[in-house]
């Protein structure tokens, strides 16, 4: 099931690693989770985002599964990132400082 807004991404990548994907439950983006939106009555695992995940924590069941990502760009992505944030912040008065401690 998922909660976001393009599940049948989710429903893919599921299928790509191996997972038998009988039902697809989609609901809005940013879906206010109820119980009964995971009383599914198949006794089928459900997977899940983080994201809704989370929203479900509270009345999760054993058979409720969170799928997690990890992500990562390449290194010359990641410094081309770097490089036109710090041209975007230069142009402002406020300057950045690359210090992570409180002011």
């Amino acid at each position: 099931m998922a909660g976001i807004g393009n599940p049948d991404r989710f429903f893919r990548q599921l299928s790509r690693s191996g997972v038998s994907v009988k039902g697809k439950h989609s609901f809005a983006d940013h879906h206010n989770f109820e119980p009964s939106d995971l009383d599914f009555d198949t006794g089928r695992d459900v997977f899940m985002t983080e994201k809704d995940a989370v929203k479900c924590e509270r009345f999760a069941q054993s058979n409720h599964w969170c799928v997690t990502v990890d992500a990562s760009i390449s290194e010359g992505l990641s410094e081309k990132i770097l490089e036109l944030l710090e041209k975007k912040i230069s142009r402002r008065k406020l300057k950045w400082i690359p210090n992570y401690s409180t002011f």
